[in-house]
């Protein structure tokens, strides 16, 4: 492969994901939160998925993205429950959510996620 072509292998998925993120914030700010959600729950895993190229790590990826989600979802909803069930500030809500999804993630690593943690 060239350097053009290597480029635009990594280039088109960092795209994608940047504008999906300025999305989200632009139609939540100005337009639709409903909306924004929408733009934000955008399958972003699943395109770039077809980027794997080893069917091998292709499945180990559709084992892992699902396990991951729900770590998502899981973090989501303890963001939502400190904002607006405690009171807790967003940023602080957010810390919190945050937390939540790297724990859960490391546990779902060592426990039933598949595949190495580091590339061969």
């Amino acid at each position: 492969q060239n350097i053009a072509s290597t480029t635009m292998e990594y280039l088109v998925p960092f795209v994608s994901g940047g504008i999906t993120v300025v999305g989200v914030k632009l139609v939540g700010n100005h337009m639709s939160p409903q909306l924004a959600a929408v733009i934000g729950a955008f399958p972003l895993g699943m395109i770039s998925s077809s980027t794997i190229t080893n069917l091998q790590r292709f499945g180990l990826y559709l084992h892992n993205y699902p396990i991951m989600l729900s770590c998502l979802l899981i973090a989501m909803g303890v963001y939502r429950y400190s904002f607006e069930k405690l009171g807790i500030p967003r940023s602080d809500a957010l810390k919190r959510a945050i937390g939540t999804w790297a724990a859960l993630a490391v546990v779902a690593s060592k426990t039933i996620m598949r595949g190495t943690s580091h590339p061969n």
